[in-house]
């Protein structure tokens, strides 16, 4: 299977067509995707001499990424962290489809234009011609946007002007009870379930991709039987930091480990992704 054969979502069609409304070629581009980097190729085929960097933050469509492009030559450095790379860049391109996570959209929003260089370029698509959502969310970090509305849905252009005077924390803590112990569960935008307990969670079952409570449920069970290994199959693995008997802190975030606790009883969980 070649690159070519693979359909390239609406949002990412949009966004490459944003790329015609570039005034001088970007020297270093950071751009997420939905699908496998197609704006990221045509950055690379479009500009001579520019660095592009493509985030993903599930491991399995970043690994088949990485392979399709060098089946085929193309150079676009794929990265798969919790955070998008803190360097500084020319471009910031993001493409949203019509229902996505919108916690996960403005994190990635405010990371995108925080690593943009003053005068540099945020280019975001949604494949919604009615959109107004995205709209705000983007004149809530800086005014001057560009709207520009296309036949299958609206693209934006926006100039840094300023560093962002605030980052705002889209991290949620809330507490569950696993028979006689308290879990403090702290989740990022990307998390299944997001904010709240998933009610499947409180099942024992492991269908293949549980939510992060369910994995560190499971896994405290193994820790206080004093067990040793990670979850069946190796999709995910806990790595413990210390454990108090009563009471665990737990931090997740989706596609790679990702420790923000500073204290001794922090838990940090790795998940893979099986799509």
């Amino acid at each position: 299977m070649a690159l070519t054969d693979l359909k390239v979502p609406s949002a990412e069609r949009l966004l490459i067509a944003g790329l015609d409304e570039l005034k001088t070629p970007p020297r270093r581009v950071l751009c997420t995707s939905v699908g496998r980097a197609q704006f990221a190729v045509e950055c690379i085929e479009r500009f001579a001499d520019t660095h592009v960097t493509s985030h993903f933050l599930d491991l399995y469509p970043a690994g088949e990424t990485r392979e399709l492009l060098e089946e085929q030559g193309t150079h676009v450095e794929i990265v798969c962290t919790a955070d998008l790379p803190s360097e500084e860049y020319d471009l910031f391109a993001i493409p949203v489809s019509r229902g996505g996570e919108r916690d996960l959209t403005r994190d990635l929003l405010q990371q995108g234009l925080d690593r943009l260089r003053v005068g540099g370029t945020l280019l975001a698509a949604v494949d919604n011609r009615k959109d107004t959502w995205l709209h705000h969310e983007i004149e809530k970090l800086q005014k001057g946007i560009t709207r520009i509305p296309t036949r299958w849905g609206i693209i934006y252009r926006l100039t840094k002007k300023q560093p962002l005077k605030k980052l705002r924390d889209f991290s949620h803590e809330f507490a569950f009870r696993d028979g006689d112990h308290l879990v403090k569960l702290v989740t990022r935008p990307g998390v299944f379930s997001h904010r709240q307990l998933d009610v499947g969670a409180r099942t024992d079952r492991d269908d293949g991709n549980p939510t992060g409570s369910t994995c560190a449920r499971l896994r405290l069970r193994q820790w206080r039987r004093r067990l040793r290994g990670g979850p069946p199959r190796g999709k995910r693995a806990c790595t413990r930091r210390g454990l108090q008997p009563s009471c665990a802190r737990l931090y997740c975030r989706r596609g790679i480990a990702q420790r923000f606790g500073r204290s001794p009883d922090d838990i940090a969980v790795r998940r893979w992704f099986n799509r």
